[in-house]
């Protein structure tokens, strides 16, 4: 050998940042889903964060409407009892102390389906039915500034949903309305 020329060039410095680099792709994929997954997870508890809201501010009417129930009661059955002797007086006032029961029973389906969490159970809903039978706790949870009124068509066909899915959101609807008239109004 008469000559030899060469160079000498560090690339410890490249083969660590490649390195980084090939990690980083392997991983990807997983912190990807890993992030999807918190963002999900955080959009779920918004909801339900949201859906107990939306439960609380019913609370309040429910309670209401449980406690004219239970007056309602408490009251016929006092009346039956001072009134013992007089038959026909008696069931007038049983039948008084059964409808007021009877609307607590509503009350407290509604709630319970309100609440109920789980699969979908897709079911015939009457339009009608189901409107007036929110009518109520709207009435209640949206405070007296707003009127809710009630107009449906003659005539509808049966929907076919979930029909506790189908009440949250339009409780959920009717709660951004009552949000976007501060001033009252008619829903």
């Amino acid at each position: 050998i008469h000559r030899w020329v060469g160079t000498c060039t560090d690339i410890h410095d490249r083969r660590v940042l490649e390195e980084e680099l090939r990690h980083l792709t392997q991983t990807l994929e997983t912190r990807v889903q890993e992030e999807v997954a918190a963002r999900e997870a955080a959009q779920a508890r918004a909801a339900h964060a949201e859906r107990m809201q939306a439960l609380g501010q019913l609370a309040g009417g429910i309670a209401h409407d449980l406690n004219n129930v239970l007056q309602a009661v408490q009251g016929g059955t006092m009346l039956i009892e001072k009134r013992a002797r007089d038959p026909e007086n008696t069931r007038r006032l049983a039948r008084m102390v059964l409808e007021a029961v009877a609307r607590g029973a509503s009350i407290t389906r509604r709630l319970l389906s309100f609440a109920r969490r789980g699969d979908l159970r897709a079911e015939p809903v009457e339009v009608e039915t189901l409107f007036e039978g929110l009518h109520d706790i709207l009435t209640h949870a949206l405070g007296s500034s707003i009127t809710v009124r009630v107009e449906v068509e003659p005539g509808l066909p049966k929907l076919l949903a979930d029909k506790g899915q189908l009440e949250t959101a339009l409780v959920n609807l009717a709660t951004n309305a009552r949000d976007a008239m501060p001033s009252g109004g008619t829903l």
